[in-house]
């Protein structure tokens, strides 16, 4: 899965935080940069500066990866 986030050079805001997981493990993982690849089990990412409002010109990519024949179920807790 690719999850992808751009700002505008214009506005600003909180932004948001995800959390993914592919199993039933708690594991938590908080990235603090702008995008990354994510291969645990479970764990979280966020808008850069999350809670503070995200920067201008903002693009971030993530991409989890799973087992070939995994699932992703992605829950965005705040936006």
């Amino acid at each position: 899965m690719t999850v992808y986030f751009q700002s505008d050079s214009q506005n600003t805001g909180p932004g948001f935080i995800a959390k993914y997981h592919e199993s039933s493990s708690d594991e938590i993982f908080l990235d603090p940069q702008c995008g990354n690849t994510l291969d645990d089990d479970s764990g979280f990412f966020s808008s850069p500066n999350y809670p503070a409002n995200y920067p201008n010109n903002a693009k971030c990519t993530w991409y989890i990866l799973v087992d070939y024949d995994g699932r992703v179920r992605l829950h965005i807790v705040d936006f």
